[in-house]
């Protein structure tokens, strides 16, 4: 995803920081963490806890390597969306990227649901594939396996589940990468 070709982990990290700045809550949750892309833009004297949820335990591990000193409350929990519900607290913030990708419409939504309170805001960010693959041409072959696990986003899907769950549209943007693939964000406040 960093590769100079695709330039992806770059760019979700500056949309991370904007997703976080706009919102700047005292709890968040981040839905796939991963090793904590993006977190280096988060102030511990606004944000008192972060859940960074992931289903990788080694990107678990990296993430509080590199950021465990950093926030008081960094609660870093192993996690499949398809299984499991992640239910220990509620949030003003969620930030879910790149995650709807791999999980079940219904489930995810559920899973925001139980991390939300009146006035949450859910900021998620899925890619639109064009005519790009679902991992992009960065030369490292052995990432191309990881597209027989991903589901096309649905928009419309995504907006019929979060309505379910009284969350509501405030906030839509597209971001055009290198590759040919977009980055959608939309932001959503539970009502």
């Amino acid at each position: 995803m960093s590769h100079a070709s695709v330039m992806q982990l770059q760019t979700l990290s500056a949309m991370v920081q904007e997703q976080y700045q706009n919102y700047l809550p005292k709890k968040l949750a981040y839905l796939g963490i991963g090793p904590g892309n993006g977190l280096e833009h988060m102030h511990p004297e606004i944000t008192d806890t972060i859940y960074g949820l992931d289903i990788n335990q080694e990107f678990l591990a990296v993430c509080k390597q590199r950021f465990a000193s950093k926030f008081k409350d960094l609660i870093l929990v192993p996690i499949d969306l398809n299984v499991g519900y992640y239910t220990e607290d509620r949030v003003n913030l969620i930030i879910a990227n790149l995650v709807l990708e791999f999980v079940d419409y219904e489930r995810f939504a559920m899973q925001l649901d139980l991390l939300a309170f009146s006035g949450t805001v859910a900021s998620i960010i899925f890619q639109v594939k064009n005519s790009a693959g679902v991992v992009s041409n960065s030369g490292v072959t052995a990432l191309q396996v990881l597209s027989g696990f991903s589901q096309e986003v649905s928009e419309e899907t995504l907006e019929k589940s979060m309505t379910k769950k009284l969350f509501s549209i405030v906030k839509r943007q597209e971001l055009m990468l290198l590759d040919g693939k977009v980055f959608v964000r939309v932001d959503y406040v539970k009502e």
